[in-house]
């Protein structure tokens, strides 16, 4: 999960249709018992403008979404309680809400359905002042939700990735470990997926440190300039892919960042301590990644 920027203003066409007008109408009318209809809050033109601001990624996990039908439209304040016996009626007056709408995955939509817990004080009813609805207002920031919002949160704040792709609470956050547990962000075919964007790298750089030090026994090389020249040329194409993979519109580009911004755990660990690691160490660092010397 990554913070992503949403306008307000920019209310999709969908949801400002005549139809969606009188569907919004009946909504406030007939409160939770409204049938809500998902041609308008999941129209075209908003998973059009939902998959622009998310770079067609997940809102939650951060897979992308390669089909359309897979794409789907969820409602962060959920529509209904989570449990019939549930005092809560549900945020049914959010259900046209454009900025109640993200982007998520089918597994990501299906995991969270109507769980949305909070530690602070309930809305129950929705507030007269339309603004009160925005996710970042003081009356719904005055629930103190678990669930990460990545349209008004920090999730670097409370979210890491640990080398073998798993997904941790940073410093045992709350809301950190709620969100992975409500959209099941640690499910295993995302650990393998993180895991394996982790270890191609890897196997990337190991192949290009044998082909080096091949070279360099066969005579390639007459002067160390020549070696550390080629050493540059050799890794360059790697550290490029690695640059790209913590860019935002990247799937999973938080672990990218990870990746990028601590390489010593991420990619030289699986190096042959000594002399391999530190040809490895070296050539990163020449290319502009951000490695320590040792």
């Amino acid at each position: 999960m990554i913070r992503v920027l949403k306008s307000l203003q920019d209310v999709p066409k969908g949801l400002k249709s005549q139809s969606a007008v009188m569907k919004t109408k009946k909504l406030m009318s007939e409160g939770n018992s409204h049938d809500a209809d998902n041609g308008i809050y999941a129209h075209a033109s908003v998973k059009e403008a939902l998959k622009l601001i998310y770079g067609s990624k997940c809102a939650y996990c951060e897979c992308l979404i390669e089909a359309q039908a897979d794409r789907r439209v969820d409602h962060y304040r959920p529509r209904h309680a989570r449990d019939r016996g549930d005092a809560h009626p549900g945020y049914y007056w959010l259900t046209y809400e454009w900025s109640n709408l993200v982007l998520t995955c089918a597994a990501c939509n299906n995991k969270k359905s109507n769980q949305f817990p909070v530690t602070g004080t309930r809305v129950v009813t929705p507030p007269r002042d339309v603004r009160e609805w925005h996710p970042d207002s003081k009356r719904m920031r005055g629930e103190q939700p678990l669930l990460l919002n990545p349209e008004i949160d920090l999730p670097e704040e409370h979210l890491q990735f640990l080398p073998d792709g798993r997904i941790q609470a940073l410093n045992n956050s709350q809301r950190g470990n709620k969100t992975i547990d409500i959209c099941r962000l640690d499910r295993e075919e995302l650990d393998l997926t993180r895991k394996k964007l982790i270890d191609d790298f890897r196997d990337d750089l190991k192949k290009q440190l044998l082909i080096l030090i091949d070279q360099y026994n066969r005579g390639f090389y007459k002067t160390p300039h020549e070696f550390h020249e080629a050493m540059i040329l050799g890794f360059k194409t790697i550290v490029d892919k690695i640059r790209d993979a913590g860019q935002p519109a990247r799937p999973f580009s938080r672990v990218g960042w990870y990746i990028n911004h601590d390489p010593e755990r991420f990619l030289l660990a699986c190096i042959p301590a000594g002399e391999p690691r530190e040809i490895v160490r070296e050539a990163l660092r020449r290319c502009g990644l951000a490695v320590s010397r040792q």
